[in-house]
């Protein structure tokens, strides 16, 4: 725990009540409480923004810093639905995704914490700055276990959500399988991966879990596209039950899957594909 001391009269004067902000930071509190854990839970209730609090700020940052530790949210039944009706209000009224992620309250600026004193905000902002990333890599880490939390509770909006989330994080769209259709490039999108790279706990393992994930997809899309090309119909079967996009499309002749099996005639095919989604009459 931490405090403001402030001056108290005894039969001996003046005295400190405690140690001050400073003496708390130099001592490290929170580092020795968290030096023997591994795990650090912030509780997110629609009492107030915990990331109004500087100390709360700090204490993230302290934790960020600790080899092996695993930072997450625990969000209370009343605020996910509070956040998930406010994204979905500010979509609604015409808003952007980002717009609407700061809306709900996914996104914050941990500039904006306060404290008791601007003495005692000095010297916690110093610490934080001297933390890896500072103010911006703690806004990041919040927005990801916020998001993380809701995309698994809100259904309708998650979609849309999630894709915000990584366009915020400058995740690529899309990934270009060379070999694909005669050499012409199949293409795998991102918006059907979102979701699970929100599952990973940080925006690092995410990158790289996405990355490897969009250019295997994008390598299988571009194997469905070879079979289909070379009309070998059981091949493609077992691509798309391996979870081949049937939605992808090839890059310098643009056709999808459904075209390039009609071009060959291949009527079993192309029953499967319409069967899957896609439309005869595109």
């Amino acid at each position: 725990a931490n405090y403001q001391a402030k001056a108290v009269s005894t039969t001996r004067g003046a005295q400190d009540a405690g140690p001050t902000i400073a003496e708390q930071l130099n001592l490290d509190p929170f580092g020795s409480v968290i030096a023997g854990v591994d795990q650090m839970v912030a509780i997110h209730t629609t009492t107030c923004e915990l990331y109004d609090r500087l100390w709360c700020v700090y204490e993230v940052a302290e934790a960020m810093k600790k080899e092996g530790m695993r930072t997450q949210a625990a969000l209370s039944n009343a605020y996910k639905e509070q956040m998930q009706l406010r994204f979905q209000r500010a979509r609604d009224a015409g808003m952007s995704p980002h717009d609407a992620l700061v809306v709900a309250g996914l996104r914050v600026d941990t500039l904006r914490a306060r404290c008791g004193s601007l003495e005692d905000e000095n010297r916690i902002w110093h610490k934080v700055l001297d933390s890896p990333g500072g103010f911006e890599r703690l806004n990041e880490a919040v927005l990801w276990f916020r998001a993380r939390i809701m995309a698994k509770v809100a259904d309708n909006i998650a979609t849309d959500m999630a894709n915000a989330v990584l366009d915020i994080f400058e995740f690529p769209n899309v990934a270009v399988d060379e070999g694909g259709h005669g050499g012409t490039g199949v293409t795998a999108d991102r918006a059907s991966l979102a979701l699970e790279v929100l599952d990973q706990p940080r925006p690092d393992v995410g990158r790289v879990w996405f990355q490897e994930r969009i250019n295997r997809q994008a390598n299988l899309n571009g194997q469905l596209f070879d079979a289909l090309w070379h009309q070998e119909t059981a091949q493609a079967k077992t691509l798309i039950e391996s979870r081949a996009d049937i939605w992808s499309i090839s890059v310098a002749w643009p056709k999808t899957t459904l075209q390039v099996a009609a071009k060959w005639g291949l009527s079993e095919m192309c029953e499967i594909l319409v069967q899957c989604g896609l439309s005869p009459f595109e």
